[in-house]
Order: structure tokens, then C-alpha cells, then sequence
């Protein structure tokens, strides 16, 4: 029979690491909802903004997104 222990550090660092990536995903989603709003988003824009695992980054590029008056202008900014 093999025995674990309970350790309630790693149950809590668990939970930390989910919610800050459910944060990354949602601001993902964010920006690029945003960025359909301009256009249709090119593939390679959506994977390096889909690759970014930064939360300020992210934060950053969600603002942008909100001010930009096109793709290129947020392409170029970022």
C-alpha cells in the first residue's frame, strides 16, 4: 500500500498556478476579441499573442488592443 501525504502547500501552490493561468487565458481571449473587432486577426499575430505567457505583457497588450485604430497599428505597438 503505498501512503501519500497530505501537503497543503501543494494543494495551494496548485490552486495559484491555476488561477493565473485561467488569467493568461482570459486575457488572451480578451485581446483577441478586441483585435476580430478591427479585422480578421492574421494567424501568425494569433499565435504570438496565443504563445505569450506574461501577465503584464498580456495586461499591456490588452490596453493596446482597446486604443488601436487597426491591426497595424497594434502590430506595431506591441
Amino acid at each position: 500500500m503505498v501512503r501519500t501525504l497530505y501537503d497543503p502547500a501543494i494543494e495551494m501552490k496548485g490552486k495559484i498556478e491555476g488561477k493565473i493561468e485561467g488569467k493568461i487565458e482570459g486575457k488572451i481571449e480578451d485581446i483577441l476579441e478586441l483585435l476580430e473587432d478591427l479585422g480578421t486577426v492574421p494567424e501568425s499575430l494569433a499565435t504570438k499573442i496565443k504563445e505569450q505567457k506574461d501577465l503584464a505583457v498580456l495586461s499591456k497588450w490588452h490596453k493596446l488592443a482597446a486604443k488601436s485604430d487597426s491591426l497595424n497599428d497594434f502590430e506595431e505597438k506591441m
